[in-house]
């Protein structure tokens, strides 16, 4: 063989190298990140999203009923209500004169 394919033939090789080391390390962290992962954890971590929030309220409204759905808001709207003046009038007595 000539010099220009023995070059051609090693970079050949230290790219099939640099592809199976890169292969093993994408293996190696998968394998690190499966066990990392829980389902309790995975639960938690979509019901903190804001977005996924939104998306469980919807479908529980659907699945309440509007008029149900109705008589919860203006129940939640009342008891909102009511802890804001409780706090305002908190607010007010710890002021100082």
């Amino acid at each position: 063989m000539n010099k220009p394919d023995d070059a051609l033939a090693l970079r050949k090789e230290l790219l099939l190298a640099r592809s199976s080391l890169c292969r093993l390390k994408i293996r190696h962290e998968a394998d690190i990140l499966r066990h990392s992962l829980s389902w309790r954890g995975a639960a938690t971590a979509v019901a903190a999203a804001p977005p996924a929030r939104a998306a469980l309220f919807l479908l529980a409204a659907e699945a309440a009923g509007h008029a149900r759905m109705a008589r919860w808001l203006t129940l939640a709207g009342r008891a909102l209500a009511a802890v804001r003046l409780a706090r305002l009038a908190l607010h007010l007595l710890r002021r100082p004169a």
